[in-house]
């Protein structure tokens, strides 16, 4: 008799944990169903940052078209256009709530982003190292700003590749200091 009392206890602790278990699963379903059907305030932020950013690269681009400019105009220049045109569109895609929800395309898109960003960044320098009068002295403050934005790329990737270099080698269990501090003095040095 004392076993079934103590079986009958045991049965109703799982249940209730049972419930308690499968109304959070089910009040976190509603929650993320709730978020991919609505732009949140944080996605128009986002949106509203990159009509900006690729609307002023574009312009910044634009402006180094002039017939009289004698400026570096490789693929990099095409490229740059094209990709910040496809961005401008992608949200205002996402701003009508109509993201692609396709991995493929959404991989292929990170992986062009990665090189424009490249592209931008050694563009910019290039125009700069080579005194790009068209970039330099016609729009001082705009060559300004992508000298800023060239050296923000430029830490976001330096950030990225730390983190990553964190991650791996928490997963393969290498001791982080003796590993991580030369790896980082060496990027500021000689990167």
């Amino acid at each position: 008799m004392p076993s079934s009392k103590k079986s009958s206890k045991r049965s109703s602790k799982r249940s209730s944990k049972r419930s308690s278990t499968e109304s959070l699963s089910l009040e976190s379903l509603d929650f993320i169903s709730d978020k991919d059907y609505k732009t949140t305030e944080l996605d128009i932020f986002g949106i509203i940052i990159s009509l900006l950013l690729n609307g002023v690269i574009l312009y910044y681009l634009y402006n180094l078209e002039d017939e009289t400019c004698n400026c570096i105009r490789d693929w990099r220049h095409n490229f740059i256009k094209v990709m910040c045109s496809i961005s401008i569109l992608l949200s205002i895609l996402r701003a009508l709530d109509l993201d692609i929800d396709n991995n493929f395309i959404s991989l292929i898109i990170s992986v062009l982003s990665f090189f424009s960003l490249h592209s931008i960044y050694t563009y910019v320098g290039d125009l700069n190292k080579y005194k790009c009068s068209c970039a330099i002295d016609k729009q001082p403050k705009l060559n300004s700003f992508m000298n800023t934005y060239r050296t923000f790329i430029y830490f976001i990737f330096m950030f990225l590749i730390v983190l990553y270099l964190i991650v791996l080698l928490t997963v393969i269990n290498i001791n982080f200091l003796t590993f991580i501090i030369p790896t980082v003095l060496y990027l500021i040095l000689f990167a």
